[in-house]
């Protein structure tokens, strides 16, 4: 039986969730010889990331566009397409399933669709939607993440965000850089263009008062979420207030180490966490801040969500989805 070759159509490549699935799945679908296909052009790319993803099993292809012929004439025996929009009729060429983060075309014409979660599959992430089809969660192999010790040498609090969607929260970044005490170290993700004004003012500001080494400016990277984060306490999930999260890996694999998530009470994190007991949900900047301090005092709080945490975010774990994605595309034939 001749090996088969599906092809992940990625239309814009940048750091995120999508293509750190993708990059889990080429490993884990080992049966199939995967590439990567997308539009970005090469200007525009983060070669890192595509060295990462080359280095994990993905062969890469840029093209100008993706059309029916460029997937009909290169041998793909089937096509899982991400968050993919105004492809008219590209899914009808091969056998294909649909995706979705939060964006759903049903022009692209797809054999089956997926959402990334119960929420991914009732809201898209500007508009809502219903039943786009069948829910599998991203994979993700929290069992390292799970045996990770705790390391943070002073109590940090992290905002790790890839910035995709325009979904950076500035006003929240400004509060906790001015009103966080000098004593707590920040580890945020730096952007080549912070949105909004006074992002660098308040970070300047924040290294003026509290001194350099308090503060952490992370670059985006694709094992960024998991390199940065091991080095705090609490990691807080927010976004600015246009941008719906479907899914948020970043989230799932704090949990997994045993970090103290906070996050915003709307989106996927709403229905996810058990305010108090697997993380902390908030409404204002003002909870977020009081929650951060509470937990910097109560250690034991700390450890006990912790804990927790990493016992619900072994139901995300590959181990427990992959089966299901490998008889959806036996059952589509790919």
């Amino acid at each position: 039986m001749s090996r088969g070759h599906i092809v992940h159509v990625i239309p814009h490549l940048v750091v995120n969730g999508v293509t750190a699935f993708v990059s889990e799945l080429a490993h884990n679908l080992s049966r199939y010889a995967h590439t990567l296909l997308y539009e970005t052009q090469p200007e525009e790319l983060d070669l890192e990331l595509i060295m990462q993803l080359q280095a994990n099993g993905l062969d890469t292809l840029q093209v100008d566009a993706i059309t029916p012929d460029v997937l009909e004439r290169s041998g793909y025996t089937g096509a899982i397409m991400y968050n993919v929009t105004g492809h008219k009729e590209l899914g009808e060429v091969l056998p294909s399933l649909y995706y979705s983060y939060g964006i759903y075309d049903r022009e692209v014409g797809c054999d089956a669709t997926v959402a990334a979660s119960v929420y991914a599959r009732k809201h898209g992430r500007y508009s809502d939607h219903q039943g786009i089809g069948l829910v599998i969660p991203p994979m993700i192999n929290t069992v390292p993440l799970r045996r990770m010790p705790l390391t943070a040498r002073m109590f940090t609090v992290g905002l790790l965000t890839s910035g995709a969607y325009e979904k950076y929260p500035v006003d929240l970044v400004m509060r906790l850089l001015h009103e966080l005490p000098s004593d707590n170290g920040i580890m945020l993700s730096t952007l080549p263009k912070y949105p909004g004004i006074g992002v660098q003012e308040a970070i300047a500001t924040r290294e003026a008062s509290s001194g350099s080494d308090t503060l952490r400016l992370c670059p985006v990277r694709i094992t960024g979420g998991v390199k940065y984060a091991a080095s705090t306490n609490v990691v807080v999930i927010a976004s600015s207030v246009k941008h719906r999260e479907p899914y948020s890996r970043q989230t799932v694999e704090a949990m997994a180490m045993g970090k103290v998530v906070i996050a915003e009470r709307r989106g996927v994190n709403a229905a996810r966490i058990e305010h108090g007991v697997t993380g902390l949900l908030f409404d204002t900047p003002e909870e977020c801040i009081a929650q951060i301090r509470n937990m910097q005092e109560d250690g034991d709080a700390r450890r006990n969500i912790g804990e927790a945490a990493r016992r619900w975010a072994s139901t995300q774990d590959t181990v427990n989805h992959i089966g299901k994605l490998k008889k959806l595309l036996r059952d589509l034939a790919v």
